[in-house]
């Protein structure tokens, strides 16, 4: 079985075109996990449940990349054999064929974790690593996310990150690696990296353009690239044993890191019974 786990925060104008798309793909279970939402993104979900959903719903915000730690441990308690991570905002048609690619390589080749290659403007599931853009910011955090696949033996996946881009994770990774790493990216794949058993490379090329994420303004790129870069710094010092570290130079990378609900987050994976568990609910 194959679930697709959605997150969503604010997608109200985007979620419907993204499960739209879903609804393509050979995907047995979708589970939008909405994220401490202030505008009508759950009635828009419920409005467009083709195929079997499993909703996650919080009035409180997990914060960033939570909610992908959320919806698998959902789709991994729901026997799921693959589980594919797709944004809320992915918004081009376009990108159907290089989502099928992904699947496709994960589920015929046994890979355990497929990447995406959102920088080289090639055609879909040619697997090759990609070019850099030419921003300034951008370039440092793909440096940084080179800087991390070549420290774990991962150099061909280029600037490939789960940070960045629809990826795609087996049952046998879920199982490898804990749920709370997957709520800092590039710590699952260090820690992935590790395990003599895991199959990762790149499923599918995506280029950036197809993700949909919206430009803000220069103070949200900026707190972006330090949650990134102090992620990969993170896993960095993770792979070699030596914490859960996010300086450098003397220089703490924070950005939205302070922002991951982590109580939240240990409440819904031991289900315990807590007050905060008021602002969670399960919809099937």
């Amino acid at each position: 079985m194959i679930a697709a786990v959605v997150p969503a925060k604010n997608e109200s104008s985007r979620i419907g075109t993204v499960l739209n798309m879903i609804s393509l793909l050979p995907v047995d279970l979708v589970i939008p996990v909405i994220n401490g939402c202030e505008d009508n993104t759950l009635e828009k979900v419920l409005e467009n449940t083709r195929k079997l959903t499993w909703i996650i719903y919080s009035r409180e915000s997990f914060g960033p990349d939570v909610p992908r730690a959320i919806g698998a441990k959902a789709a991994y308690d729901r026997m799921a054999d693959y589980v594919l991570f797709v944004d809320g905002d992915m918004e081009e048609n376009t990108a159907l064929s290089a989502l099928k690619h992904l699947i496709a390589a994960a589920t015929s080749t046994g890979l355990d974790m497929a990447l995406s290659d959102c920088y080289s403007g090639i055609p879909s599931g040619s697997g090759r690593p990609g070019t850099p853009s030419n921003s300034s910011l951008a370039e440092l955090i793909l440096y940084f996310r080179q800087k991390l696949n070549t420290k774990i033996g991962l150099s061909r996946l280029g600037s490939a990150s789960p940070s960045h881009g629809p990826h795609l994770v087996s049952r046998r990774f879920l199982e490898a690696v804990s749920f709370r790493d997957l709520a800092v990216p590039p710590v699952s794949l260090a820690m992935a990296a590790k395990n003599n058993r895991l199959n990762i490379d790149i499923g599918a090329g995506v280029p950036h353009p197809w993700l949909g994420s919206p430009y803000r303004n220069l103070n949200h790129a900026l707190d972006m690239a330090k949650t990134i870069i102090g992620d990969c710094i993170e896993a960095m010092n993770v792979f070699d044993g030596k914490g859960r570290y996010r300086k450098l130079g003397g220089r703490e990378y924070l950005g939205y890191h302070s922002q991951r609900n982590w109580s939240l987050l240990e409440i819904f994976l031991q289900k315990k019974k807590d007050s905060h568990l008021i602002n969670v609910e399960w919809l099937s």
